[in-house]
């Protein structure tokens, strides 16, 4: 089954004023900056290159892997599961998803590896 199916999560980026700053709770209490509900999104709508942007254009603008890792990749992949358990993402599409993560996010490390 392809994320296609599921036109709730098409991608729409969020607008905020101070993107490297402003954080929100998104809905179910999970704590979501702009940059970790892009990345969801990019995840959900099975979009690779947007994902591994999201993570590259943190660590362009300074951001510490710790950092990325805590506040980007975490509250992503917390928020999806959420959604898993919550049967608001079927099994199939959330196994899609988790392949994806692990392949942005080694993706990232290789390139983080290559502009240092």
């Amino acid at each position: 089954m392809s994320l296609a199916t599921f036109p709730q999560y098409r991608y729409s980026p969020a607008v905020h004023p101070d993107p490297a700053v402003r954080r929100h709770k998104g809905i179910y209490g999970v704590p979501l900056g702009p940059q970790a509900d892009d990345l969801m999104y990019a995840l959900l709508g099975n979009d690779y290159e947007r994902a591994v942007g999201v993570l590259m254009r943190a660590a362009n603008n300074g951001w510490a892997l710790a950092d990325v890792e805590d506040l980007i990749i975490e509250p992503a992949v917390t928020r999806l599961g959420q959604l898993w358990l919550r049967g608001r993402l079927p099994d199939d599409a959330f196994n899609q998803v988790g392949t994806l993560a692990e392949q942005v996010e080694w993706a990232f490390r290789q390139r983080l590896v290559g502009i240092h």
